[in-house]
């Protein structure tokens, strides 16, 4: 594999009943994953299938390009996000920041606006409340790891 062809580092925060199907659907799909939750023990399943399971949320997010979070409300959001040990403080500053969540709209707003702008870019995208399809194959796709603001001209951290 090239380097143009290389799968972007995937941080995973939140291993639960849904985050540990995508996580393994990760890392069946070939990304490189690395992942934590709070009880650390629901990140054995996902070593044995060759994710890193990090000490902290620091740790976890330290080289991530994506990190993937799946947390159970508000408290967990600002412990993960801006605690002191957290994504804010710990992430790269061009990561792609992917809040699946399943929270209150306005949480997720808050959220987003509290995060460093320009260069955090950020999604908010709740699953549906089953796991079932987290575990289903999807098309195998290509991803390319380029920044999509500094690849189509528009870089909006030079304003």
């Amino acid at each position: 594999m090239t380097q143009t062809e290389r799968k972007p580092k995937v941080s995973f925060i939140g291993i639960g009943l849904m985050g540990s199907r995508m996580a393994a659907r990760l890392l069946t799909a070939g990304f490189p994953v690395t992942v934590w939750n709070r009880s650390a023990d629901k990140c054995t399943p996902l070593e044995a299938q060759g994710a890193r399971a990090a000490g902290s949320i620091g740790e976890a997010v330290a080289d991530a390009e994506i990190v993937i979070t799946m947390l159970a409300g508000a408290a967990a959001i600002e412990e993960v996000y801006f605690g002191p040990d957290g994504v804010v403080s710990n992430a790269p500053m061009d990561c792609l920041l992917i809040d699946m969540s399943s929270l209150a709209p306005d949480i997720a707003t808050a959220t987003t606006v509290a995060l460093p702008k320009p260069a955090m870019n950020t999604t908010w995208t709740p699953p549906s409340r089953a796991a079932s399809p987290a575990q289903k194959p999807v098309p195998s796709r290509s991803w390319s790891v380029a920044n999509p603001w500094t690849s189509s001209g528009h870089d909006p951290s030079s304003k």
